[in-house]
């Protein structure tokens, strides 16, 4: 298994277990967050992310849209040579 597989097998199980969810503005930024990877834009998508409180940020569904950001722009980099 992978580390990324292992790593997303991993937050699926944490999220299923943890109860609270992000309030309600929280989830907007989080869904504008998946719109601007889907916008190709990563560092918007990143922004996003780094304004919503520690504690949002440390949530399962959260961590793994951080991820999804972090592989995006690991992409992007190695698309453009850098």
């Amino acid at each position: 298994m992978t580390g990324l597989i292992r790593t997303q097998v991993l937050l699926d199980l944490f999220v299923a277990m943890n109860e609270s969810e992000p309030g309600l503005e929280d989830d907007i930024r989080v869904k504008s967050a998946e719109f601007w990877l889907k916008l190709g834009r990563p560092d918007q998508a990143l922004a996003e992310i780094q304004s919503l409180p520690r504690s949002a940020q440390n949530h399962p569904s959260v961590l793994k849209v951080h991820l999804a950001v972090v592989r995006a722009a690991r992409e992007l980099n190695e698309s453009s040579g850098a």
